[in-house]
């Protein structure tokens, strides 16, 4: 993901993307995964798009995100801070 830090255009909008995907991702079979170097992003970008997924895989370990936001919720949160 570290494309994301290119400044291209859009990249402010990462986080509603990924949570958008929660809409999307269980339609299909498929495994996606995101990956990104925590030591690489801003710490407020990263607990955004962290806040979006269902599920982690941190420090070798899979696990249900506990601070996980529904998309329904968290999309109208993070859209309301861009504007």
């Amino acid at each position: 993901m570290e494309w994301a830090l290119t400044g291209a255009p859009g990249v402010e909008q990462l986080a509603v993307y990924e949570s958008r995907l929660n809409f999307f991702l269980p339609l299909y079979s498929d495994a996606v995964v995101c990956a990104y170097d925590a030591t690489r992003f801003p710490a407020s970008m990263l607990e955004d798009i962290v806040r979006g997924h269902p599920h982690l895989f941190a420090d070798g370990f899979a696990q249900t995100n506990p601070h996980h936001v529904a998309p329904e919720q968290l999309v109208p949160e993070l859209e309301s801070r861009l504007s």
